[in-house]
């Protein structure tokens, strides 16, 4: 059976297929002959990126057998073009801004053009329907709505829209991500994890694995002894467990095969045996006194360890904050949780590594290909010149790429010994396993506001569920109680966080990095503070609001703000002044945030000062060419520097190219996390293309400049304390947001009906992006509101370990958005302008649960997610008091 041929119609030619084993997936067989377009992003038929047509239907290749087809017609995303309504759809995603990494975008394009050929003018009900299938993390789905509606010829495109050069590639398949990437001679490598939430291994067998036919290389931990860290003074991960595991999921050993499934087999051929240990699984557990220790020896510093906690940060009190609380009209108190999510980007992390000589090249799907190069240098302990790091496009990010991923160590470990190039690749599963998303956190925070709705004093105690290792959390602890000031002035401020350690996979940045959590408690208490003292909401806000050149409670300067113009706008686009009139069940809640723009200083300290580069280079035929390590995720960032460049050189877009992501064709520039790009990179592309006018108008032919983004010292002014310089940063961005929701009484079912949101940019360099980033965050936002959570086993097992139980917003779950730019002048760049990627989704979860506060008549939502349960539970104790 296996050696008849299989014959479909294929894009609309016949195809032959040799050698179909019956196990194979029509996806499998599709990528193999180079319909790349066609996305693996779960392999359990949820993500819906694999879409197909088949016949006609829209079909997950990932589930369909490719003996299947035999017979029938398959059309995948390189044949959509060939119908005028595919390709009205494929640039439609562009100008609609639907198209964002574009790892979703062809089974979404697949999925409309089922639609549109069965139903030429399509309702919006109809469109969430028949996209409800595939997921999307980037656009909130609303602009995939509007690309829907403009192909069908329902609605006139955006007129102003600028459309990323490389939106067409994302949209018809062609743009080239890791895992499209096949090379002679590659061989495929997996990994080999722990089943126990913490054990000490005994000893790891690998000859049977290593006799195996196909097996080329068997690596253990004593192959990569050398320890690495994101953070540098908090180094103290291995990329193969050396003599204890510390997670269900930590990496034991890799191996390097023929195939992917020879690796599997092999991989269950080493035989470990393990002596299990007591582990920790929740926060209480591992605070209780003598609690097993998750590390009985600091992992970095060799010394025995006497608790848990990891790391303790108490920041020292701004202002009296006895008398804030003495002098208080109202005094409001809560517990909140926010539990841990993942990023959930749909492209999982793959990698692919290749030797010669004494030089390495890694292909990988990173965010930080300038700290992968230095880590990749550093375990391996080859000269950082000798280590190349490309990355490709990139299928969303939101901070899961800004850590060193295990399987990139391995796989340049594995092509070192095994001479051939290896390609490694995250299941789904894995995803999740390797986490660094959002930390599990549980606020206790108390707020005292006068009559006038003025916050007077705010005290906070946070703990974070940090997992077994360190990820970002030196930083996290710090960022938790930081950028709690602005934009509403707090008069007096005491506040401690503690990280602590769980025999679970570490946590790290998720979008908004540390803030979303306290920033939910904050925004809840101001409300029901508001609410006892008979107070608008708005008004609260609006009394509160932090001006442009004033400081937060600890010392932060605010160079600009627009916060009171995001209100305003928010206020009269949602009829604010009305919500007392809504239909039972319904209600109106704000919040109001802020976040960085880049932080102050660099991973690496001092030399990382120069934070960003940008090379221009003007050719013989007057093109322009722009070169950086900078990473586009999907946000834009390459538009971004042709924007800057068009408008400083006069060259024209469509003469400008750009090369970003490489380490060895680019300048450093640290990479695409904490909101950077638009300040410190745009500041360098800026310098760069003034320097390149000025030599053209010396009348230079070829002129080549590089322009540079040094980091600008800055600290909590007037105050010094350890930590005044983290969350520091050289300006903040504002965010004003209104939900609309809908409770059910009986069941405490939230809905939200639509969003509202205005985002204080500074000066927006496409605002075509920062609206398609805002609609993105709230959507993340929404999600995280009301369905992302990741629970543990009694055995240490995550236990949604996949997009359709971890809980994903889905198109039938969407909102109506509407998105407001707000533009202020920000003295800090040449540009003025400040980030958009993050900072609108901080006010999304508080703005819904203040929502359901107003449509139950008081019931307070202190756990996310907003369940029906929890809301409910919430709506009863509001009754009983």
């Amino acid at each position: 059976m296996a050696n008849r041929p299989l014959i479909f119609t294929l894009n609309g030619d016949q195809a032959t297929f040799e050698d179909v084993a019956d196990s194979r997936t029509l996806l499998e067989l599709l990528r193999k002959a180079g319909q790349t377009g066609t996305k693996q992003g779960c392999d359990s038929g949820t993500c819906g990126t694999c879409t197909v047509l088949v016949d006609g239907k829209p079909r997950l290749s990932c589930l369909t057998l490719a003996r299947q087809t035999e017979g029938h017609s398959v059309e995948t995303i390189e044949g959509a073009f060939r119908d005028p309504r595919g390709h009205a759809l494929q640039t439609a995603m562009g100008t609609c801004q639907g198209t964002q990494c574009g790892a979703c975008t062809p089974g979404m394009v697949m999925s409309g053009l089922a639609l549109l050929r069965r139903d030429t003018r399509p309702t919006r009900p109809a469109i969430k329907r028949a996209l409800s299938g595939n997921l999307c993390r980037c656009t909130g789905y609303n602009p995939i709505f509007d690309a829907v509606e403009v192909a069908a010829g329902m609605r006139e495109a955006p007129g102003d829209a600028i459309v990323k050069f490389d939106a067409q590639e994302r949209a018809n398949g062609s743009a080239g991500y890791t895992d499209d990437v096949h090379l002679p001679g590659m061989l495929v490598g997996k990994v080999l994890r722990s089943p126990h939430a913490h054990a000490r291994i005994l000893s790891v067998d690998t000859k049977d694995a290593q006799a195996m036919p196909g097996v080329f290389a068997v690596i253990t931990g004593k192959d990569l002894l050398v320890s690495y860290g994101i953070i540098p003074w908090a180094a103290d991960e291995h990329a193969l467990a050396q003599h204890e595991v510390f997670y269900v999921g930590q990496a034991v050993a890799a191996v390097a095969a023929v195939d992917e499934q020879t690796a599997l087999r092999a991989c269950a051929a080493i035989h470990v045996s393990y002596e299990p240990l007591p582990a920790v699984l929740t926060m209480k557990d591992a605070l209780a006194a003598g609690a097993p220790l998750v590390h009985a020896v600091d992992p970095r510093k060799g010394t025995p360890r006497a608790d848990n906690v990891y790391k303790e940060v108490e920041l020292p009190d701004f202002g009296d904050v006895e008398g804030a609380f003495r002098d208080a009209a109202v005094v409001v108190e809560g517990t909140f949780t926010y539990p841990g999510s993942n990023h959930a980007a749909l492209e999982t992390h793959a990698v692919i590594a290749v030797w010669s000589g004494e030089k390495l090249h890694v292909y990988s799907g990173t965010q930080v290909s300038h700290y992968l190069q230095v880590a990749l240098a550093h375990v391996l302990g080859v000269a950082e010149e000798n280590v190349r790091v490309t990355q490709l496009k990139k299928g969303g990010a939101f901070g899961g790429d800004s850590d060193i991923s295990e399987i990139d160590l391995c796989a340049a470990k594995l092509a070192q010994v095994t001479e051939r190039p290896i390609k490694m690749q995250y299941t789904r599963e894995e995803v999740f396993t390797f986490h660094r998303g959002r930390h599990t956190t549980s606020i206790q925070m108390r707020l005292a506001m006068d009559a006038g709705g003025r916050v007077l004093g705010v005290e906070s105690d946070i703990l974070l569920d940090g997992g077994a290792f360190a990820s970002f959390g030196p930083i996290t602890v710090y960022y938790l109680l930081q950028l709690l000031g602005a934009p509403i002035k707090i008069g007096a401020y005491r506040a401690r966080s503690r990280r602590i350690y769980t025999n679970k996979p570490p946590q790290g940045p998720k979008r908004g990095h540390g803030t979303p959590q306290p920033r939910f408690a904050f925004e809840t208490l101001l409300d029901m503070a508001a609410s006892k003292l008979g107070l608008d909401p708005i008004l609260v806000r609006r009394r509160g609001a932090i001006a442009a050149g004033e400081e937060m409670v600890n010392g932060f300067h605010v160079p600009s703000s627009g916060i009171l113009e995001c209100l305003r706008v928010v206020e009269e686009a949602s009829g604010w002044k009305d919500r007392h009139e809504l239909p039972s069940g319904f209600g109106l809640g704000c919040a109001v945030g802020a976040y960085i723009s880049g932080t102050a200083g660099a991973i690496l300290g001092q030399r990382d000062d120069a934070q960003s580069n940008v090379t221009m280079t003007v050719a013989e035929d007057g093109r322009l060419y722009i070169c950086t390590q900078a990473n586009d995720i999907g946000q834009g960032l390459e538009m971004m520097l042709i924007l800057l460049a068009e408008a400083e050189t006069g060259i024209a877009r469509k003469r400008i190219t750009v090369t970003t992501g490489d380490t060895a064709l680019g300048p450093v520039d640290l990479g695409a996390y904490s909101s950077r790009c638009a300040f410190m990179l745009g500041t360098a592309a800026v310098n760069a293309a003034r320097e390149i006018r000025r030599e053209l108008d010396r009348g230079a032919r070829t002129p080549s400049c590089t322009g540079t983004y040094f980091t600008i010292p800055v600290k909590a002014h007037g105050h010094d304390y350890r930590g005044n310089t983290i969350g520091a940063s050289p300006t903040y961005s504002m965010t004003a947001v209104v939900a609309l929701v809908h409770v059910d009484n009986e069941t405490g079912e939230v809905r939200v009906e639509r969003v509202w949101a205005a985002h204080d940019c500074g000066k927006p360099i496409n605002p075509s992006a920062v609206h398609g980033q805002i609609q993105g965050s709230v959507s993340m936002g929404d999600s995280e509101a009301r369905f992302e959570c990741m629970t543990y086993g009694t055995r240490g097992l995550l236990e949604q370990p996949n997009l359709l139980l971890h809980g994903i917003a889905t198109a039938l779950d969407a909102p109506e958005v509407e998105s407001f730019i707000i533009e202020t002048h920000d003295p800090m760049s040449p540009h003025g302008a400040k980030e958009a990627g993050e900072g609108p989704l901080l006010p999304v979860p508080p703005a819904i649960g203040n929502a359901i506060l107003h449509a139950t008549g008081g019931a307070v939502a202190s756990d996310m997610p907003f369940t029906g349960a929890r809301v409910l539970a919430a709506i009863r104790k509001k009754g009983e008091t």
